[in-house]
């Protein structure tokens, strides 16, 4: 193979192709070279025919013919990682080694950072949530299709008196007087990812006593593609209570026939039931 563009090769292919490959026999000759940013790892097609020793450092054709022996001798993918520095950008590349018979491999090395700092950046994003869900008053619970819970903050734990171990091993129905399995498998074929509904219900706390809450029910989707349900319980217990407290307005009576007739008028009474 020479280190030229395949016949009929298309932008798509290339642009498909990793940042570089090589093809090596088991003595380090060089003899195919790919890839996108062939230069930037001081190889170019010209090297085809050359020992990877000439063309780069001593450490490195050293580590490269290891990996190529290895992935010849265990017949199998060797993978290795490393970081590079360039107009003070650091970089992480990714290498697979793969066997292509007894005598040669090919070393495949494709650019992670973008991929890395991405990943970095949504830890970063997932912490800053999980804090914010930490800090809710709200009870907060994930569970699969089933009722099972995946995940819960620290008030769910809290106001159900349950460790976080302890509240894992449950579902969320027993949990929720008012909520069975069948509203739950209703509610996933019902709605769509972002949409939810309200319930009341009534929590069970470990020690048997409950409390009443107002229960928003959602779907969607983890990062696995999985179905979940995001529970969110809000006590109603204070606004029940004000709510029987608060007067209650009577309706007027209709003025009779004989009042109407005199001119006189009714008066709207307040008062408790």
């Amino acid at each position: 193979m020479d280190g030229g563009p395949l016949e009929g090769e298309d932008e798509t292919r290339h642009t498909a192709l990793p940042e570089l490959f090589l093809e090596l026999s088991t003595d380090g000759t060089i003899l195919a070279v790919r890839g996108r940013r062939v230069e930037d790892f001081g190889i170019d097609p010209q090297s085809v025919g050359r020992r990877i020793s000439e063309v780069l450092s001593p450490s490195q054709a050293d580590a490269i013919r290891d990996c190529v022996e290895r992935s010849i001798r265990t017949d199998s993918v060797v993978f290795t990682e490393h970081v590079s520095s360039a107009g003070g950008r650091r970089r992480f590349w990714q290498a697979r080694t793969i066997p292509l018979g007894p005598d040669r491999a090919m070393r495949m090395v494709i650019d992670m950072s973008e991929q890395l700092r991405w990943h970095q950046a949504l830890e970063r994003s997932e912490a800053r949530f999980r804090q914010l869900v930490e800090q809710a008053v709200d009870g907060i619970f994930v569970c699969d299709e089933d009722g099972r819970l995946i995940d819960v903050n620290r008030q769910a734990c809290e106001s159900l008196g349950y460790s976080r171990e302890e509240i894992l091993t449950m579902n969320l129905v027993d949990l929720c007087q008012g909520l069975d399995l069948e509203q739950l498998w209703e509610m996933l074929d019902r709605l769509d990812p972002g949409q939810s509904e309200t319930h009341a219900a009534g929590h069970v706390r470990k020690d048997g006593s409950t409390f009443p809450v107002e229960l928003h029910l959602g779907p969607f989707w983890d990062s696995a593609g999985e179905p979940r349900i995001l529970a969110l319980a809000r006590d109603v217990t204070d606004r029940q209570r004000l709510e029987k407290a608060m007067p209650v307005r009577c309706c007027p009576r209709p003025p009779s026939k004989r009042l109407a007739a005199s001119g006189a008028t009714s008066t709207t009474a307040w008062g408790n039931t």
